[in-house]
């Protein structure tokens, strides 16, 4: 596989690129997905932040900064089953979301399908926001808005 854009990429097969095909909606192209063997090339920004992974041919008009720039974590306060089992509880039924952290409001939780089961990890929001469930992202504000 191979980006051809920010959100777009192609398959290789006996040297011949396909036709570009599109990363799912809010999510980027990045070969260093594939360098990490998962097979993919396209993810969301916090699964590219976490991996230290870069964009592949970055456009600044169609990338713009959001206050849901956040900064992933490895926790100590969480347990990785406390995490798992948010992912597990919630409704959702998208690929990758994000839910609350009921335990500390500057934090949220990222989960992501994998097989039967998820990727669940503690995300910070930047100093100063605190995570709104209702709008699904970091926000500020003067105290937790849930």
């Amino acid at each position: 596989m191979i980006c051809s854009s920010s959100t777009q990429f192609a398959l290789c097969i006996n040297e011949v690129a396909s036709d570009p095909l599109s990363c799912p909606t809010n999510q980027y192209c990045s070969e260093d997905l594939y360098n990490f063997n998962l097979k993919k090339v396209c993810a969301p920004l916090e699964t590219l932040d976490f991996l230290e992974a870069q964009i592949t041919c970055p456009s600044t008009e169609e990338i713009t900064p959001t206050t849901q720039s956040t900064t992933p974590t490895t926790t100590t306060t969480q347990s990785q089953a406390y995490l798992l089992g948010a992912c597990n509880n919630s409704t959702e039924t998208s690929y990758y979301f994000q839910v609350a952290n009921p335990a500390n409001c500057n934090t949220y939780i990222y989960c992501e399908r994998s097989g039967s089961s998820f990727l669940a990890l503690e995300m910070n929001c930047r100093s100063g926001l605190y995570y709104s469930a209702a709008q699904k992202k970091c926000i500020q504000a003067t105290e937790c808005p849930n």
